[in-house]
């Protein structure tokens, strides 16, 4: 682990930035998202399903479903 130095993004030290703002900027794409575990891992089908209603992300979840 490092233990001095600084991340910069965009030649700004992050040590500067507002952690919640910088969030608005970045996202997550994992290649293997298998490997991250999302959820409980004992969520029932109704739940899941209830979750992407919830958050707007049902479309795009049953686009992605398996068939």
């Amino acid at each position: 682990m490092p233990t001095e130095g600084d991340v910069a993004w965009d030649h700004a030290s992050t040590a500067d930035f507002d952690p919640w703002g910088s969030w608005e900027h970045v996202a997550l794409v994992p290649q293997k998202f298998t490997h991250l575990p999302f959820g409980q891992g004992d969520t029932s089908d109704a739940a899941l399903h209830a979750a992407c209603e919830a958050s707007g992300a049902a479309e795009m979840c049953r686009a992605c479903a398996p068939a």
